[in-house]
């Protein structure tokens, strides 16, 4: 379940708790793109199967990771 760079990008942007349009726009070239076209794609790629699992790896090993340094 390989996921592009910029797939990987959007998916670490979500986990760190942007929303999906923020992530959308760091990761991938939005020129062009109308606020509400972002919105779009932005959904539909938030919603890939590989997304959301790279998402929920990335969340508990940040939770982990928080829990072994006492981060708060």
């Amino acid at each position: 379940m390989k996921l592009t760079p910029k797939q990987q990008t959007f998916a670490q942007w979500l986990a760190y708790g942007a929303n999906q349009t923020e992530a959308y726009r760091t990761a991938y070239d939005c020129r062009g793109f109308s606020d509400a076209g972002v919105r779009v794609q932005a959904c539909r790629e938030a919603k890939k199967e590989k997304i959301v699992a790279e998402v929920a790896r990335l969340r508990k090993m940040y939770v982990k990771q928080k829990h072994v340094t006492g981060e708060v």
